[in-house]
């Protein structure tokens, strides 16, 4: 299972919220989008702000409650992207809806 964020929140928060719901610290996500732990950071306060919550957990929380953020199973993954490979990162478009899509290589 994979994550996917709908196109409500820009790119850059999208992939902050997906790797906290994931569990990574500021600093191993930072170190996957390749900036800062601060700019890490202010996407969180950015996204606490846009959801008026608590703190990330509750953020976490209500995006998978309204749905902005999904499960969504790998072999319906590649169906939709038409790759067989696992690539770090691709941009999927669906219909009018563009999302951000992790996908991780098997260990």
């Amino acid at each position: 299972m994979h994550l996917i964020c709908d196109e409500q929140y820009p790119r850059r928060e999208g992939e902050t919220l997906i790797y906290t719901a994931e569990g990574y610290s500021a600093k191993e996500a930072a170190r996957r989008m390749g900036c800062s732990i601060h700019n890490i950071e202010s996407l969180r306060n950015s996204i606490l702000n846009r959801m008026k919550a608590r703190n990330m957990c509750h953020a976490v929380a209500e995006a998978f409650k309204l749905g902005h953020l999904k499960y969504i199973p790998v072999f319906i993954l590649c169906f939709i992207t038409g790759f067989s490979g696992m690539d770090e990162r691709t941009r999927v478009r669906t219909g009018h809806r563009a999302r951000v899509v992790t996908v991780w290589r098997a260990s």
